[in-house]
């Protein structure tokens, strides 16, 4: 059944009017606070941005507004005649033994037009989405609400482009490590549910920190235990052309189970290189190789791209 999304999200109010709502329609205006990537249209490397969206949203008529403004070149816009759209959808097996189910809901407004107001700047490409999910994993019966997620793209008076960018993406997919078993025997192991959170502290500020969080991870048949959460911290940021890596070396991880935390040198990881891209931001590629254990790669995607790959189908 398809429904429109925001019933339950928790965000600030703020006055905003369009000249089009009947008194009587059914609105909410929601104000996003997140960041965002500019790259110029001629190239070169991106910059890091505050970006704040405030939405007006007009259920009953289905369509949507948007005032936007960016911590970048004065960039601020006014958008209106959006056709609202959503829906949720499941995607998985909510009773697989090896691989994580995800309840999404969502909600799109695309095809926005900028109005001719001359203190603010034209806007096209235009491609919104704003969606909630829950996940599942393995074993485990209660659904655990992971967060909402907006994802606002769309080139700026043919100048630059702007695309979303996640403080704490999550992506999921297939793992696969390589190691030496006890016997001197080359061994291999393939999961898909192990996941991966790369966690971005202030990244429009010099002062950034960046770290990856691993869940529910296990990388080889012989490893004791599954670890609840590894935290590979004091990462480095390298901004691209529309993405950016991670990297870091001889990082001594944390290990959280339960409510213990400490550092695990056994698991010390010797090199990890981490590359985003996509138009979202929603392709995610990772490598690591951990002190004469494994050696692991990684390739998934955010999980509102599943629905278009087929993953956990």
């Amino acid at each position: 059944m398809r429904k429109l999304l925001f019933g339950s999200v928790a965000l600030a109010a703020l006055a905003f009017s369009s000249c089009n709502t009947d008194p009587k329609d059914s609105t909410q205006t929601i104000t996003i606070n997140s960041y965002c990537l500019v790259t110029p249209v001629s190239g070169g490397v991106s910059q890091p941005a505050s970006s704040e969206y405030t939405l007006e949203l007009n259920v009953t008529q289905g369509t949507a507004s948007i005032m936007g403004k960016v911590g970048y070149d004065g960039i601020s816009f006014m958008a209106d005649g959006a056709k609202m759209g959503g829906g949720s959808y499941n995607v998985g097996n909510q009773n697989s033994k090896t691989e994580p189910f995800f309840r999404v809901g969502e909600t799109t407004f695309n095809d926005m037009t900028a109005p001719a107001v001359s203190s603010l700047m034209s806007i096209s490409n235009f491609k919104g989405m704003i969606y909630e999910q829950y996940v599942q994993l393995p074993d485990l019966m209660q659904q655990i609400y992971t967060g909402q997620y907006a994802l606002i793209s769309y080139q700026v008076n043919n100048q630059y482009n702007v695309k979303p960018l996640q403080s704490g993406p999550l992506f999921f997919g297939p793992t696969r490590t390589t190691y030496t078993t006890k016997d001197g025997v080359e061994g291999s192991f393939d999961t898909k549910s192990v996941y991966y959170q790369i966690v971005l502290t202030d990244p429009d500020k010099t002062s950034g920190k960046f770290k990856l969080n691993i869940y529910n991870a296990k990388f080889y048949a012989e490893q004791a235990k599954t670890f609840q959460q590894i935290v590979i911290d004091g990462l480095k940021v390298e901004w691209l052309e529309g993405s950016y890596r991670l990297t870091g070396e001889n990082i001594v991880p944390t290990v959280i189970e339960g409510n213990t935390s400490k550092p695990n040198p056994d698991y010390t990881v010797d090199e990890i290189t981490i590359t985003v891209t996509g138009d979202n931001l929603q392709n995610g590629a990772i490598s690591f190789k951990v002190a004469d254990r494994f050696s692991a790669q990684f390739s998934g995607v955010m999980t509102q791209k599943y629905q278009n790959t087929g993953f956990g189908s």
